[in-house]
């Protein structure tokens, strides 16, 4: 006689479509998680590019800068020294002269050094007119003019920032700084000082995630920022002014940038100089880098705080057609905390 075939209970029939289905879960549930990985790496690889591209943006806006000085310097260099044409000129390309990636060239101060050693320095006053004005100890670049008489004629030179030194104690006020290109021309050297503060702008340029720019310092704070260096790492610009290079108000020297960690609210940063601290590995990171005009790094560090960035290096070409040194003039750093390197909420980013 047959027994009759076991029933199976609610219980067990779950069980067993639990045990059927648990490795087609799984695999489901795997292929999800690898397209999420997928389209992670996807986005943060379009982030990288549009921080990249960031960089490139604004390091060409800083090469246009130095460019338009050194074109306005080559179109003194026609006129006579000091005359009222050459003046009324440079003031008239300070006041318009166009725009170098939404950063507008001023000039600041104005010198002429003939062959025979005859200098002439005006600088702009408060109603935007050149007069003559003697040379501030420190701030006036004789250096750059002694040095341009040494290059070919029709070629010109860029020299370095020269500012008074704010460390962090010292609030940033307006500043009296310039940076200068001299240009050789027939009847000597013109030198043509660009106001300081159009490198400050530079820093308020939109770059990602494109937030509404407010105060410089909150920016940085939340990971959205740009500094600029020189050739030689120093830094020329950052929304912390204390990190930015500049002269001893008693001894007109260059303040010496800072070692370690505990000299960074007194002293300058430049990139090699820094010897230990927190700082250490991003720095050694970025030195590690030999780019070419055109060519960006991007890579992840840390700051003096521990936060970690996404950062983006390009350098500062210059047009060895009108400059005599082929070298970089500089480079361009773009900040983004690596929190915004995430999915999307509600917005939609300007990926490219």
């Amino acid at each position: 006689m047959n027994e009759p075939t076991p029933r199976l209970t609610s219980r067990k029939a779950l069980q067993l479509w639990g045990l059927l289905l648990t490795p087609v879960a799984l695999i489901f549930a795997f292929a999800i998680f690898r397209v999420g990985q997928r389209n992670r790496a996807t986005m943060e690889q379009r982030q990288n590019r549009v921080l990249a591209q960031d960089a490139l943006r604004a390091s060409q806006a800083v090469a246009d800068l130095y460019i338009r000085a050194a074109e306005a310097a080559r179109a003194l260099s026609v006129l006579p020294a000091g005359s009222p044409a050459s003046l009324q000129v440079l003031a008239a390309l300070s006041a318009d002269n166009g725009q170098a990636g939404n950063v507008s060239a001023e000039y600041k101060r104005l010198l002429f050094s003939s062959a025979r050693g005859k200098v002439l320095h005006f600088e702009r006053d408060r109603q935007s007119h050149f007069r003559p004005s003697p040379c501030t100890p420190g701030l006036c670049d004789t250096e750059i003019a002694g040095a341009a008489h040494e290059i070919p004629v029709g070629k010109a030179i860029l020299g370095r920032p020269l500012r008074w030194y704010r460390p962090e104690s010292e609030p940033e006020g307006p500043d009296s700084g310039t940076v200068s290109v001299a240009f050789r021309g027939e009847n000597g050297v013109v030198v043509v000082g660009v106001d300081y503060r159009s490198l400050l702008q530079f820093l308020k340029l939109p770059v990602f995630p494109y937030n509404p720019r407010g105060d410089l310092l909150e920016d940085y704070e939340k990971g959205n920022y740009i500094y600029l260096l020189d050739r030689e790492t120093n830094v020329i610009a950052h929304p912390k002014h204390w990190h930015s290079a500049g002269l001893d108000r008693m001894t007109f020297a260059p303040v010496t940038p800072a070692t370690n960690d505990d000299e960074t609210g007194s002293h300058p940063l430049n990139f090699r100089a820094y010897r230990e601290g927190k700082l250490r590995g991003y720095f050694d990171r970025f030195l590690s880098f030999s780019l070419l005009p055109g060519e960006v790094a991007v890579f992840r560090a840390s700051n003096l705080s521990g936060m970690d960035r996404v950062i983006s290096i390009a350098p500062v070409s210059l047009p060895t057609s009108l400059f005599v040194h082929a070298s970089m003039a500089g480079f361009v750093g773009v900040g983004c905390a690596v929190e915004y390197f995430k999915e999307p909420e509600e917005k939609m980013l300007p990926y490219y």
